[in-house]
């Protein structure tokens, strides 16, 4: 699976796409801090991501899939509980990964105990590994990050590679942490006047060096979204202090909807743009439902024309509705992040849709949506595998010559981001940057981000209010 051997013709364009620099624009990266308090070995480099999934669907148990990552018991004897799963599932996207995350990372062709044992030591958690891997071995520009959090954290500033995104997800699904807000922000909610001063302060103090808003509120509720007034949403507001996880999914959205329309108007005002998690959820044996497609959010990007949206994922797998809505909504750009990992076949039937109906400036390429580094990297070499194949198959239809392949992949890979997100700006802001307003605990990792999610796996209908 190397971008060495895949194309002949197309040399000039197999280099370009192999060598730029890409953006990757979301990632969950954890904090330096908590890399090095708690680095992973080679079995948590190589399958400590979504390919957990596949080898429980694949019949792995879930406590074969733990013992996994114990690094107190052999590493032979740890793999050997999902050999099996492994080998039935090292086809799919996850499971090109992590062979890639294999061969780029460990120099490994084949996944086997004894190939493991006699490379474990290598990448063992040092400092400036995270930077190393993301940086020169999957070569890319910088990262974006949803810390899950609305800080921006201080390992932000004085540098240009690793940024952050505002996660605004409690408040667009109608449950705004109320404690938090008032331990950090100091205003006590009793009112809309309050929350709305406490959203509008967390755009002050993170807005200037912030590189976006996030949210995937997707996973908590449905993503269709109508204009609240202010009396239903302080009703709303009283039952949620009153309630609090007792309140009805009916009142939760009604708060929620009231709060992402600030969020929007806000983002549009500070500059920031809006992304929002679409499409499938990461979950197993999870209900999958169609209230998270592209074309829920209509009426809230019709009434926000001055708000970029990012929507994420590609809404897989209801990617041809997202075709329609990229083209209708000049506000709008879709993100391939986690696409070529989900379903790299998908992915690249989509891209060709993509660049048939919609304008070039669109599509953003890449995002390897992990936790771990080393999941990037094995992510970032399938994302530039499978684009090549995918603009190597349009040259050979006959509609784009190489030269124009290679201006599409400039623009889908580099230049689309640095317009949409002002990077330029926004990373002379962080290098100059010497003092942060708000610092969340540098020791925190992202396992509240897997346990929030991991909520909905068993969730039905009625949880979204459908």
């Amino acid at each position: 699976m190397t971008l060495e051997n895949d194309s002949v013709k197309y040399r000039d364009l197999a280099e370009y796409v192999r060598s730029t620099r890409m953006c990757s624009t979301h990632e969950h990266t954890e904090f330096e801090t908590a890399y090095l308090e708690n680095p992973p070995d080679i079995l948590g480099n190589l399958f400590d991501n979504y390919v957990v999934n596949d080898l429980v669907v694949a019949g792995a148990s879930t406590k074969s899939v733990q013992r996994l990552f114990d690094q107190r018991l052999d590493v032979r004897d740890r793999f050997q509980g999902v050999a099996e799963a492994w080998q039935r599932s090292q086809f799919t996207g996850y499971g090109q990964g992590v062979r890639l995350i294999a061969e780029h990372v460990y120099g490994v062709t084949e996944i086997t105990g004894e190939a493991l044992e006699q490379h474990k030591f290598k990448y063992p958690g040092m400092p400036g590994e995270r930077l190393q891997l993301l940086r020169d071995v999957a070569n890319l520009d910088h990262v974006q990050i949803d810390s899950v959090d609305w800080n921006v954290p201080s390992e932000a500033a004085g540098q240009d590679f690793f940024l952050y995104d505002i996660n605004l997800c409690r408040f667009c699904d109608g449950t705004p942490d109320l404690d938090k807000i008032g331990r950090e922000l100091q205003i006590e909610v009793t009112d809309l006047a309050a929350l709305r001063r406490a959203i509008e302060l967390i755009f002050e103090r993170n807005g200037p060096l912030a590189v976006a808003v996030k949210s995937q509120h997707a996973y908590h509720r449905t993503l269709r979204w109508q204009k609240r007034d202010e009396t239903n949403a302080s009703e709303a507001l009283k039952t949620w202090i009153r309630d609090g996880a007792n309140t009805s999914i009916e009142t939760k959205n009604c708060l929620g909807d009231w709060c992402i329309e600030k969020i929007a108007h806000l983002a549009a005002k500070h500059n920031l743009a809006f992304k929002i998690h679409t499409g499938y959820l990461n979950n197993v044996g999870g209900f999958q439902v169609k209230v998270s497609s592209s074309e829920c959010l209509h009426e809230l990007m019709h009434a926000h024309p001055r708000t970029r949206f990012v929507l994420m994922h590609i809404t897989y797998p209801y990617e041809d509705e997202l075709v329609a809505v990229a083209k209708q909504f000049p506000n709008v750009a879709v993100d391939l992040c986690w696409a070529w990992s989900l379903n790299p076949l998908a992915t690249s039937r989509f891209v060709l849709s993509m660049i048939n109906a919609v304008p070039s400036n669109k599509i953003f390429a890449f995002g390897g949506d992990s936790r771990l580094p080393a999941a990037s990297v094995g992510y970032a070499f399938q994302a530039r595998i499978w684009l090549l194949k995918t603009l190597e198959s349009a040259v050979n239809d006959g509609w784009m010559t190489e030269p124009q392949a290679i201006e599409l992949a400039k623009r889908l890979m580099v230049a689309n981001q640095y317009e949409f997100f002002d990077l330029a700006d926004k990373k002379a802001r962080l290098r100059t940057a010497k003092k942060l307003h708000l610092k969340p605990s540098e020791n925190s990792s992202i396992k509240q981000l897997d346990d929030w999610t991991h909520s909905v796996w068993n969730a039905r209908p009625e949880a979204y209010g459908v």
